[in-house]
């Protein structure tokens, strides 16, 4: 009984961090088991004090030259919500580079540039681990 149990925990554990390859290499070799909890957040994404109350949580895995490195997770289920970089430590005020979402059961749902927290070039999204449209954000303009 104890062994069918641990390999009950084994495959769980396993399939929780089963993602959807991003093809973004540094973000695809992360041991998501690693990392320091550098803070938590309610349902609209407010960092809160109480883990007990988080729906997800921020995991900081050091400097990468001159970016941080994070990983977002949902609390109930410890699986990612969004890989991405920051110049900020804790990852709040600015958002640069490769940002890759996914959905709770670990596919992707998008892959775009993010400049100072919004996408910046080409963003896929993604539905049914397949591509179902590409936005470029390069060229939008806005007009008032």
């Amino acid at each position: 009984m104890k062994k069918l149990l641990c390999i009950f925990i084994l495959l769980l554990s396993v399939t929780t961090f089963a993602l959807q390859k991003s093809g973004i290499k540094e973000y695809d070799d992360l041991d998501l088991t690693k990392g320091e909890i550098v803070l938590y957040m309610d349902k609209e994404g407010t960092v809160i004090d109480d883990p007990s109350a988080a729906q997800y949580y921020r995991k900081s895995f050091g400097k990468k030259g001159s970016l941080y490195l994070f990983v977002d997770f949902y609390s109930y289920n410890d699986s990612p919500v969004a890989i991405f970089k920051s110049s900020d430590s804790k990852g709040i005020e600015k958002m640069d580079g490769k940002y890759v979402s996914y959905y709770p059961n670990g596919s992707l749902n998008n892959i775009g540039d993010v400049k100072d927290k919004e996408f910046n070039g080409k963003k896929i999204n993604y539905e049914n681990e397949k591509i179902s449209s590409i936005v470029d954000f390069s060229h939008a303009s806005m007009e008032v």
